[in-house]
C-alpha cells in the first residue's frame, strides 16, 4: 500500500459524504485533493461559470484544510497530468 493518495476532484466539491476522500483518508498517511483546470472546457461565453468555479474551489480548499488535506490545482489535459503524476510518485489516485 502506498503512503500517498491523490483524490482527483472533478465536479463534486463536498468534503462530507465524499467516498473517495473518506477511503483515501482511512487507507493512506498523506492525502491531497487535485483539481485539473482544462481551459478547453470553458469558452469566452462561460465567464460566470469560471467565476463560480473559482469561488467553489476557494471554499472547498478551506473545508479541506480542516482535515489537513491540501488542494492542488493544475492546468492542462487531465490524462497528461495524471500520467505524469503516476510516473513520478508512488501514489494512489482516486
Amino acid at each position: 500500500m502506498t503512503k500517498k493518495a491523490i483524490v482527483w476532484i472533478r465536479e463534486d466539491f463536498r468534503v462530507e459524504n465524499n467516498e473517495a476522500l473518506a477511503y483515501a483518508s482511512q487507507n493512506h498517511e498523506f492525502v491531497s485533493a487535485l483539481y485539473i483546470y482544462n481551459s478547453k472546457n470553458f469558452d469566452k461565453k462561460r465567464e460566470a461559470q469560471k467565476w463560480w468555479l473559482s469561488r467553489s474551489l476557494e471554499n472547498f480548499s478551506l473545508d479541506l484544510k480542516k482535515f489537513n488535506i491540501p488542494l492542488e490545482i493544475q492546468s492542462g489535459d487531465e490524462l497528461d497530468i495524471l500520467k505524469n503524476i503516476k510516473k513520478k510518485d508512488d501514489v494512489s489516485i482516486y
